[in-house]
């Protein structure tokens, strides 16, 4: 239940910050990113250390 008080002020919110969200959505993506590659190298490391 949006009241029309809080619709227009969600709407603006997105207007502003529409591509600073985008950015740091972006670099929050290269981050995860990163960090799943780091995971993957250290499993396949301790995987061939215990082999």
């Amino acid at each position: 239940s949006l009241s029309s008080t809080t619709k227009p002020v969600d709407e603006d919110k997105l207007d502003h910050s529409n591509t600073d969200n985008k950015l740091n959505h972006d670099d929050e993506l290269r981050i995860l990113l990163d960090l799943l590659c780091n995971d993957i190298r250290a499993f396949s490391g301790d995987k061939n250390a215990y082999q």
